[in-house]
């Protein structure tokens, strides 16, 4: 019987964390017991619609519900997000399936940004089960 190797899986666009992923150990579980919040730009239109965009620390906090963008086409709104690092795949040969990304080391993402196994295989973060 044929072992199946884990796929080394990323969220999309994060090639940075590539190298750094593969050194990390694994999180402890028991650590995380309730699914954290920020307040971000979930985006209703353009290129980015569904995803989220953390506001930067560095800013006034907006009031929640003013109108945001990414000044790249995509429009929305500031609203609460939660952050995640379960990828529920959508398509590709693991469609259907949920791997969490955080064993590898990705940090916690908004719910909604896109994420990949780099093997055929995309989807979007979701919340994490295990903390519903």
């Amino acid at each position: 019987m044929a072992s199946r190797k884990t796929p080394f899986l990323r969220p999309a666009g994060l090639a940075l964390l590539a190298g750094i992923c593969l050194l990390a150990a694994p999180r402890d579980k028991a650590a995380a017991q309730t699914q954290a919040s920020i307040m971000a730009c979930q985006f209703t239109s353009g290129p980015l619609t569904g995803a989220a965009d953390p506001l930067p620390a560095d800013i006034t906090t907006p009031a929640l519900g003013a109108p945001c963008t990414d000044n790249a086409g995509s429009h929305g709104r500031i609203g609460l997000t939660q952050l995640t690092t379960v990828c529920g795949f959508t398509a590709g040969p693991m469609a259907g399936t949920r791997f969490d990304l955080g064993r590898y080391g990705v940090p916690d993402l908004p719910v909604g940004t896109p994420c990949t196994d780099n093997g055929g295989s995309t989807g979007t973060l979701i919340p994490n089960p295990d903390l519903q």
